[in-house]
């Protein structure tokens, strides 16, 4: 029980993450996801994955289109 509430926690996380970082320019995120890779992966790993998914959305047609 408790590994389904934490997944759940890491899933709200992830979500409330991506919104947060849709306004940042893709130089910004890259920037990012160096920093918390280099700091420490294992704890910053949500939102490393959240920009991750972020920049592949924006070298998507629908991505380019809106970026």
């Amino acid at each position: 029980m408790s590994t389904t509430l934490k997944t759940q926690d890491s899933d709200e996380s992830y979500f409330k993450y991506r919104s947060l970082i849709v306004d940042q320019t893709t130089e910004e995120l890259e920037i990012l996801i160096d920093a918390y890779s280099m700091i420490d992966p294992v704890y910053f790993k949500t939102p490393i994955k959240a920009i991750k998914d972020e920049l592949s959305f924006r070298d998507t047609s629908l991505g380019k289109e809106l970026y």
